[in-house]
Order: C-alpha cells, then sequence, then structure tokens
C-alpha cells in the first residue's frame, strides 16, 4: 500500500509540474526518465544499501563531529548556554553557523570545494544529459546555498540567455547551504538530512526541465568560471575575518526571521480562532479552529500522496 501510494505521488506530483510547464512539447521527456530513475536509486542506495547507510551515517558522525567543536567555541565565550541538559535552538542549531561558514569559505579559498563541485557537476550532466552549467549549478547549490553560488557563478549568468536564467531561478528556490546542514542535523536525525540534500538537487532539475524545457546547443554548452577570483585576491586573514563576519549576520538574521515568523504565526492563528469562536458562539456551536487546522486542509492531500500519513500508521 505505502509503495502504490508513492508511485501515485510520484505520477501527480510530475503531472502538477508538466500542467504548468512553459512548453510541454519540448520537455526531454529520455532526461527526465534518467533523472526520476537516479532519483530512485539514490534514495535506495542511501536507504536500503548497507555501504550507502555507512556512508550516510559517516557523513552525519562527520558533522556532528564539526558541531562538537563549534559547541566548544560557544561555551567558551557562553559557558552557561552549553551547560545545559538541553540547549537553545538557536545555541544548538544556529550557533554552528559560525564555524561552517567560514569553514567551507577556507575550501572555497584554496580552491578545495570548487574542484569537488566541478568534477561532481561534470559527471551529473553526463549522466543526465542535462546542461553542464545546469547540472553544475545543482550541485553548488548543495555545497554552498543559493547567494553563495549565485555569486560564484556570476560570469556565467551574464552570458547565459534569459530562459536559462529562469531555470537557474527556478533551482535556486529548492537550495540549501552546506553551511545550515550544521543546523538541521541538531533538529532532525543526520541521516535524513544528508540522504535528503542529493535528492532535493535531483528533484529541482526534474521540476525546472518539467516547468521550463531549454535546449542548449553544443557550441553554448560551457561553463565559464568555476571559482571566484575576487576571493583568491584577498590576503587570507582578511577573508576569513569577512568570512566570520558573513557567518554572524545570517545567524542574526535567521533567529530574527524565526521570531518574527513564528510570532506572526501564533498571532494569526489567535486571531483566526478568535474569529470562528465568536462565530461558531453566535450559530451556537462550541469550539474554532485555527491556521493549524487550516494548513492541515490544504496540506493533507499531498501529505497523502507523500506517503507520510501511510509511513505515520504503519500500513
Amino acid at each position: 500500500m505505502f509503495l502504490l501510494i508513492n508511485i501515485i505521488g510520484l505520477i501527480v506530483f510530475l503531472g502538477i509540474a508538466v500542467l504548468f510547464s512553459r512548453d510541454r512539447k519540448n520537455i526531454q521527456w529520455q532526461s527526465i526518465g534518467i533523472l526520476v530513475v537516479l532519483n530512485l536509486f539514490l534514495a535506495w542506495f542511501f536507504i536500503y544499501f548497507d555501504w550507502g547507510q555507512k556512508a550516510v551515517r559517516g557523513a552525519a558522525n562527520g558533522i556532528a563531529w564539526v558541531v562538537q567543536s563549534a559547541h566548544a567555541g560557544t561555551g567558551f565565550a557562553f559557558a552557561s548556554l552549553t551547560n545545559v541538559k538541553m540547549m537553545d535552538m538557536a545555541v544548538a542549531a544556529l550557533f554552528p553557523i559560525l564555524l561552517i561558514v567560514p569553514l567551507f569559505d577556507i575550501l572555497m579559498y584554496f580552491n578545495i570545494l570548487p574542484k569537488i563541485i566541478g568534477g561532481i557537476g561534470w559527471l551529473l550532466a553526463k549522466v543526465t544529459r542535462q546542461p553542464k552549467f545546469e547540472s553544475f549549478f545543482g550541485i553548488e547549490m548543495m555545497f554552498l546555498g543559493n547567494t553563495e553560488a549565485l555569486a560564484v557563478s556570476s560570469e556565467q549568468l551574464k552570458r547565459m540567455n534569459e530562459m536559462r536564467v529562469l531555470t537557474i531561478a527556478m533551482m535556486s528556490m529548492s537550495s540549501v547551504s552546506g553551511a545550515i546542514v550544521g543546523a538541521y542535523v541538531q533538529m532532525v536525525p543526520g541521516e535524513l538530512v544528508l540522504t535528503a540534500i542529493p535528492l532535493n538537487i535531483v528533484n529541482a532539475i526534474i521540476v525546472s526541465c518539467l516547468l521550463n524545457p531549454v535546449s542548449v546547443e553544443e557550441k553554448e554548452d560551457i561553463i565559464y568560471s568555476l571559482k571566484n577570483n575576487e576571493v583568491e585576491r584577498q590576503p587570507f586573514f582578511s577573508f576569513l575575518g569577512d568570512s566570520v563576519l558573513a557567518a554572524g549576520k545570517l545567524v542574526l538574521i535567521i533567529i530574527a526571521f524565526v521570531i518574527s515568523f513564528v510570532a506572526l504565526a501564533d498571532l494569526f492563528d489567535r486571531f483566526i480562532n478568535l474569529i470562528t469562536g465568536l462565530i461558531a458562539g453566535w450559530i451556537g456551536i462550541k469550539g474554532s479552529f485555527g491556521l493549524n487546522q487550516i494548513l492541515g486542509v490544504f496540506m493533507y492531500p499531498f501529505a497523502l500522496l507523500l506517503g507520510y500519513l501511510m509511513m505515520k500508521r504503519g500500513w
């Protein structure tokens, strides 16, 4: 039953993307088929295959090991925040960004990460038969996130036509940076987070190819720049200082957004409960509903198609 729901969900979600496609006639179905098969293979490899499970578990343990160093830095400055049974969300999930962002930037500075990204992107382009840069950009997003990936690839974007730029914009909406992964693994089991990242990249390419199919001639299918030359011209410690400041700003921005959006959601929930409670009282009915119930109704079909309800009930 669970497998059947997953198959139906896959067909429905692909169908929705086709329905809203800009140019259905030029969808490259062979490439889409390869991407879907690749996605299924990666899901099987990381979830059920022994080597895949060990790889994901090892990566999760590696991130946890790095996060422990981040907590050591936090504890040096704020010992009272880390020497507790359960740390606050901001301390446990967001403060490690102050280590992980500079760590990724150091790998960028010494041109280690660009080589890894370029190699994986080239392999993905060969397997999926997608344009080289689109595949490369997907891998860039996996490691760097949307903002950094766009900055690194600014030269390429200047030379691309508007349709390809639209594809990049669509893919960017699904990105999560490697620096934020350190925050996610503090809230969700690391194995699940690390399994979802490569699947998310392939899914982003699938959806963008369905919504905005673009054909690229061989002479245009080139990558102009694989690294940010501005970064390399900076002295190392000046570069590292800028990276730490950027990480600090990122932490403050995320905390501000989290506080604001949670507060707004709670206010809307209270307001809707108040209005529905008053209306129910006028017509002689007890009870009310809020934002949670409204979102639950809208998201129920998608949760059903994703198999979440079946998994929760053990079907």
